[in-house]
């Protein structure tokens, strides 16, 4: 199995970026990292969840993944990364996997303001500090990521994309998908 991760900063339109992906190629599977964790939050330890999520990925029947996500994420004040060291390796050296690629999906920081803004569905810190800030740290663990599956031998492709029109970003992350 291929596993594409599609991450970047809250608000940067991940999420709206893999569901035109998904209408456009509905034979690729699909996780979604943030609803994942928010159905389970309050049920179990954090841990536990990405355990879990971990192993529903790996064991599902697709020859590729699509995975909607974030690289970075704050807690308490603190940023860290979604996916640690241990959360990458497992991945990367599970006997199914074939390839892993990752993307961040990138867009101004005044566009990024501007989603959070009008995004009443959760909950969100609208302030251009913030912005900033989140999307320096998802990059920041973008390339932390990509430096271990590198060293398991098992990055395939890697890129920045750039959401100013969804149906764009959609078509980028396609073409450079289907490249595998």
């Amino acid at each position: 199995m291929h596993i594409a991760f599609i991450g970047g900063a809250k608000g940067v339109g991940k999420t709206t970026v893999v569901d035109a992906l998904r209408s456009r190629r509905p034979e690729w599977g699909y996780a979604y990292n943030g609803a994942f964790i928010r159905e389970r939050l309050g049920t179990m330890p954090f841990q536990d969840i990405k355990e879990r999520m971990i192993d529903e990925m790996l064991v599902r029947d697709v020859p590729l993944l699509i995975v909607d996500t974030h690289y970075a994420q704050q807690h308490r004040g603190i940023w860290q990364a979604c996916w640690t060291d241990e959360d990458v390796g497992r991945i990367a050296a599970s006997p199914c996997i074939e390839a892993v690629q990752t993307y961040v999906i990138s867009a101004i920081p005044d566009a990024v303001y501007a989603r959070r803004a009008s995004d009443t569905s959760r909950h969100r810190r609208v302030e251009m500090a913030d912005v900033v800030t989140d999307m320096l740290a998802n990059d920041t663990y973008f390339q932390r990521m990509n430096r271990i599956f590198t060293a398991c031998k098992v990055l395939e492709r890697t890129g920045r994309v750039q959401n100013d029109d969804v149906a764009s970003a959609a078509e980028s992350i396609e073409r450079l998908i289907s490249q595998y």
